[in-house]
């Protein structure tokens, strides 16, 4: 897994963040000072992020977001109003949008109609 993948993952930095981090002399694998981004981390590897071992998490946060009136639906604004990320506390990274108000999937990330299937663990 690439080094910037691997720290983003443990929620320590987005990857461009991790990348800053590689580039400054923040991060060592197995004690020595990587400075070159596209690293690989090896399973066994011993990955530290200023001092600290890290280690990815599989863990992921999926957020049903009922969009109330006068938010907008961006990560900053430039006329200052309220954005929906404001009304999560615990976003780090992206925020990626998949159902809008006329009920048509996007994906910002390809620039494509996907469909989405949601399996709740509670009713709604």
């Amino acid at each position: 897994m690439r080094l910037n993948k691997y720290i983003a993952q443990s929620g320590i930095a987005s990857r461009r963040k991790a990348d800053a981090l590689t580039l400054n002399g923040n991060v060592r694998i197995n004690g020595q000072v990587v400075r070159e981004l596209g690293t690989q981390v090896q399973p066994d590897d011993t990955v530290e992020v200023n001092g600290v071992v890290i280690e990815p998490t599989e863990k992921k946060v999926y957020v049903l977001l009922n969009k109330p009136v006068g938010f907008v639906t961006t990560m900053k604004d430039e006329y200052d109003r309220p954005i929906v990320s404001d009304l999560i506390t615990d976003i780090n990274e992206r925020l990626f949008i998949i159902l809008h108000h006329d009920n048509s999937y996007t994906s910002y990330r390809f620039h494509m109609d996907k469909d989405h299937c949601v399996l709740l663990a509670f009713h709604l």
